[in-house]
């Protein structure tokens, strides 16, 4: 007699949707929308404490221009403005990030009241470009001797105008790497989450003829007449 068995189903390996910085996991900590919404925060509000020393420098800056003035020295100007300018264009940069910033807090909180994967890759890639300036701009300083030339060299304003480019730099490339290093964490953690998950439906199969009696049944017999 011919039986039908029913066996458990298999465990078939089905593999989940990574639960990186740009999709959402409810059971993960950091990966929910509060954890990233409590990141993207936190990186608005360091950029903002340092768009305020920016600001504090570059009144600095002014002061000091002002009594430099007074005395200026004729054959290191060049080189003052060149600092200045790299400065200036820093500091810019620096406040279109945060402009940036706010405009997609706006966007998120007010309207969709969601946060948009495209806010994400934004952001990385804005932080990641502006590591990479941050570097240039401190590699440079290095090699150039902090553009001092000859004629600058005893100068404080000279001084100072490093010192407020390269605590810009500095600030700005520990936010930004320390932001695209939460982003790779999550990104290979939420990698490792994919499972093994069993199907809800059942597997059937058929199970070998079982026998009544000790003896197997005579083999089938075939008739060879022809009919029509």
């Amino acid at each position: 007699m011919l039986k039908l068995a029913s066996i458990p189903p298999p465990k078939m390996p089905i593999r989940k949707r990574p639960s990186n910085f740009i999709t959402f996991d409810p059971q993960q900590k950091w990966q929910t929308k509060i954890g990233k919404t409590i990141i993207l925060i936190s990186f608005f509000v360091c950029y903002l404490i340092f768009f305020a020393l920016f600001l504090y420098f570059n009144v600095q800056w002014k002061s000091a221009e002002f009594k430099w003035n007074v005395d200026r020295n004729e054959s290191c100007s060049a080189t003052v403005s060149m600092i200045d300018f790299i400065g200036d264009i820093n500091t810019a940069y620096y406040c279109l990030i945060v402009l940036g910033t706010v405009g997609l807090l706006s966007i998120f909180i007010f309207k969709k009241a969601a946060v948009s994967s495209n806010i994400f890759i934004s952001i990385t890639i804005l932080a990641t470009v502006t590591s990479f300036m941050s570097i240039a701009t401190i590699t440079i300083y290095a090699l150039s001797n902090g553009w001092n030339t000859s004629n600058c060299t005893d100068l404080k304003i000279v001084d100072f105008l490093n010192r407020r480019l390269i605590i810009q730099s500095l600030a700005s490339l520990i936010v930004n790497v320390l932001y695209v290093i939460i982003c790779y964490h999550l990104h290979k953690k939420g990698l490792k989450q994919n499972i093994l998950d069993g199907n809800s439906r059942r597997v059937y199969s058929i199970s070998p003829p079982e026998f009544v009696s000790s003896f197997p049944p005579p083999p089938p017999y075939y008739s060879t007449r022809q009919t029509c």
